[in-house]
């Protein structure tokens, strides 16, 4: 199984289960990894110099928190085109619009 897979998997619940307490208007750069960096104890070395693609970033917390964390690149796509801006002014307030 693939890391993706696996991320996936972990990651995902079913429609009848409550929702994960973090809510994005709670998430920061500093806690935006929580589940996953929870869920794979060696996600930093995962992530380690790999482009990373980030479908559906949202306001971006995610997106600066991998770069953060030691990604190369991250690219997030996002359709609510308010979201991405949020997400820009993130990775500009952080210094990481190259990545």
């Amino acid at each position: 199984m693939q890391l993706s897979e696996k991320i996936l998997l972990a990651l995902s619940r079913t429609p009848q289960t409550r929702d994960y307490d973090l809510v994005r208007e709670d998430w920061t750069v500093d806690n935006a990894l929580h589940l996953l960096n929870g869920a794979f104890p060696d996600f930093r070395r995962m992530i380690a110099g790999k482009k990373i693609l980030d479908f559906g970033c949202g306001w971006g917390y995610q997106a600066v928190a991998l770069v953060k964390q030691g990604a190369r690149q991250v690219i997030g796509l996002d359709t609510y085109l308010q979201s991405l801006e949020k997400a820009r002014r993130l990775a500009q307030t952080h210094g990481l619009t190259e990545q």
